[in-house]
């Protein structure tokens, strides 16, 4: 493999997968996470995690010292996956949060065959094995 410059790094696409859904009568695409995709999804995780806690308090309190605060459902972790990885074909998301529920509802076994995607193509390849089919 060629040593890459900085500018064929910066200007390299990331890496995307098509999953077949014939369930769906199409495919969907799949991109693999930039570092800020990741924390994204990490900090929306933790920032609901929080909320569902906060809420969770406040309904343990007697009814006179709640604060009165909204319900907050927790997110499903392979939701988040899937609504910060799919694309479309310019690379935009398909999805937003405010999708959650109604990916939810749809086919186990089509969000299955995209979070196998997903985890396939976010997953570092074995370093060594790459070194020594090279040799």
């Amino acid at each position: 493999m060629a040593i890459l410059s900085k500018g064929a790094i910066f200007a390299a696409a990331p890496a995307t997968i098509e999953v077949q859904i014939p369930e769906w009568g199409g495919s969907v695409m799949v991109r693999a996470y930039s570092l800020i995709d990741r924390i994204a999804l990490m900090d929306v995780a933790t920032e609901n995690d929080h909320a569902v806690e906060l809420f969770q308090r406040d309904q343990a309190l007697d009814e006179e010292n709640r604060e009165g605060l909204a319900e907050v459902k927790r997110f499903d972790a392979a939701v988040l996956e899937i609504i910060h990885s799919c694309v479309d074909d310019t690379g935009a998301r398909l999805f937003d949060l405010a999708d959650h529920d109604r990916i939810r509802a749809l086919s186990y076994t089509s969000l299955q065959a995209i979070l196998i995607a997903i985890r396939q193509i976010n997953t570092v390849p074995d370093q060594a094995a790459l070194k020594k089919s090279s040799d």
